[in-house]
C-alpha cells in the first residue's frame, strides 16, 4: 500500500499518473480479454477516484484507499501491461530529453506520413527497440499512443545525434570551409550533419526531398542517392521525368570530404567500405547508439578494427559508460585524403 503521509496533491499527481497508464493499456487489444462487466467497474471507479479528486475533503488516505480498491479489481494481464508500460516509459524518458527536441520531432511528425519510406526506417528500429527491450508488439496499440511512444523515442534519438555533432568537432573533424567539397551521403532529416553546418556542399540521398529546402544547396535536392563504385569513386543518381535513373560521373580525379555515419541498412554500408578505399576522398564514418538499445559496443570496435587496414586513418571513441540506463558508445573513423605529389 502506498504511503499516506504523501499529501494531497502527490497522492494525486501518483494516482493520475497510475490511471494515465490503465487508459493507455485499455488502448491496447488486451483490454479484449477482460469481461466486458469488468471493463465497466474499472472504469466507474476510476470516475469516482476522479471526481474526488476535485473535491477537497477527500484527504490522501481516502484517495489511496480508492487506489488500492482499484488496484485489486484489476486482472492480472492488466497490471502486467501496466508495469510493461511504465518500464518503456521510464526507459525511453531516461535520456534527459529538452523539450524544444520534443516539440521538434512532434511537429516533423504531424507533418509527414510516419508510415513513408524515410519514416519507416526509424519505424522499424523502434518497433525492434520495443519487441526485443520490453516484449511489446508495437502493433497492440491504438495510433494515438504508439505516435506519443514513438515521438519520444524518436526525440531521445535525436539527442543522440546531437551528443555525435559535439563529438566530431571536439575531435575538429567537423564540416568547415577549408574542407574540399564538404558533402554528407545516405541521410534524412532525422540525422543531417547539414542541419548543423550548412557550409556542406550537399547531402547525396535517397532522402534528401525529407529535408528543409533552405537547408540545402541549390540543384542538389534532385540527387535521390549515390553510387559508388567497387574503386570509391563517386556517382550520384538523379531520376529524369521519364522515370530512368541516370549516374552523373564527377572528375576522375575528383576530390570531397566525404560525411557518414549510422548507416542505415547493409547496402549503404557496402558503399561507404567502397568509399574508403578511395585515395582521393577524405572520409568521416561514425557509428552511434545507446548501450541499451543494440550491440553497439560490437559496432564500434569493429570500426577500431577496420581502421588497421586503411593506410593514415584515425579512431576517435568516446564511451558514457556507468550504470546509467542512457549510456552510449561513439566510434569514429577518419581517413584522410592522399597527399598530392
Amino acid at each position: 500500500m502506498a504511503d499516506i503521509s504523501y499529501n494531497r496533491k502527490e497522492a494525486i499527481t501518483f494516482i493520475s499518473d497510475f490511471i494515465d497508464d490503465i487508459n493507455e493499456t485499455f488502448s491496447s487489444i488486451d483490454i479484449l480479454k477482460v469481461d466486458i462487466e469488468q471493463r465497466r467497474s474499472i472504469k466507474q471507479m476510476i470516475n469516482e477516484i476522479e471526481k474526488a479528486f476535485g473535491d477537497e475533503t477527500v484527504d490522501s488516505g481516502v484517495l489511496y484507499g480508492m487506489y488500492n480498491k482499484l488496484m485489486r479489481s484489476l486482472p492480472e494481464s492488466i497490471k502486467n501491461r501496466i508495469n510493461t508500460i511504465r518500464n518503456v516509459k521510464h526507459d525511453i524518458n531516461r535520456v534527459r530529453i529538452e523539450p524544444s527536441i520534443f516539440e521538434q520531432c512532434n511537429k516533423r511528425l504531424r507533418e509527414s506520413n510516419i508510415m513513408d519510406e524515410y519514416n519507416k526506417i526509424f519505424v522499424r528500429k523502434f518497433e525492434e527497440y520495443l519487441l526485443t527491450m520490453h516484449g511489446i508488439n508495437a502493433q497492440e496499440y491504438d495510433r494515438e499512443f504508439y505516435q506519443s511512444m514513438y515521438a519520444q523515442w524518436l526525440a531521445s534519438q535525436r539527442m543522440l545525434f546531437r551528443n555525435y555533432v559535439g563529438f566530431l568537432r571536439k575531435c575538429k573533424l567537423a564540416p568547415n570551409k577549408d574542407k574540399e567539397n564538404p558533402t554528407e551521403l545516405f541521410k534524412g532529416s532525422y540525422d543531417t550533419l547539414k542541419e548543423y553546418y550548412p557550409v556542406i556542399l550537399g547531402v547525396f540521398s535517397r532522402y534528401a526531398s525529407t529535408i528543409e529546402t533552405d537547408t540545402i544547396s541549390e540543384g542538389l535536392n534532385s540527387f535521390d542517392d549515390i553510387y559508388v563504385k567497387k574503386d570509391g569513386s563517386l556517382y550520384p543518381i538523379i531520376e529524369t521525368n521519364t522515370g530512368n535513373k541516370l549516374r552523373i560521373p564527377f572528375e576522375k580525379e575528383a576530390q570531397f570530404t566525404c560525411y557518414v555515419h549510422n548507416p542505415y541498412d547493409d547496402k549503404e554500408k557496402e558503399k561507404i567500405l567502397r568509399l574508403l578505399q578511395n585515395p582521393n576522398m577524405e572520409v568521416t564514418f561514425g557509428l552511434y547508439g545507446y548501450k541499451c538499445e543494440e550491440d553497439i559496443d560490437k559496432k564500434v570496435e569493429e570500426l577500431r578494427e577496420l581502421k588497421k587496414e586503411i593506410p593514415g586513418a584515425q579512431f576517435f571513441t568516446q564511451e558514457f559508460d556507468d550504470d546509467s540506463p542512457d549510456a552510449y558508445n561513439i566510434g569514429l573513423l577518419y581517413k584522410p585524403r592522399r597527399k598530392r605529389d
